[in-house]
């Protein structure tokens, strides 16, 4: 029987072992670990950045567009 147990990412890359000549691949696995957490909240900033600017520029073209089609009676 599996027991899941949520935690944080980010609370877990709050702690960093110091480094000494025993624990060389604990130390070593942890930084790893906190590369690929600070590689993986980069990426989803990153990604949520281009739906943005994606967002933006298609309500841009959609007001062109509208702004095109429209007829102004004088």
């Amino acid at each position: 029987m599996a027991i899941f147990v949520h935690v944080s990412l980010c609370s877990q890359a709050m702690y960093v072992l110091i480094l000494n000549g025993l624990n060389f691949s604990d130390w070593s696995e942890q930084v790893q670990f906190h590369i690929g957490v600070l590689g993986l909240i980069w990426f989803l900033m990153l990604r949520n950045l281009l739906l943005l600017m994606m967002l933006v520029a298609m309500k841009r073209k959609f007001i062109i567009k509208l702004r095109k089609g429209q007829t102004y009676l004088v």
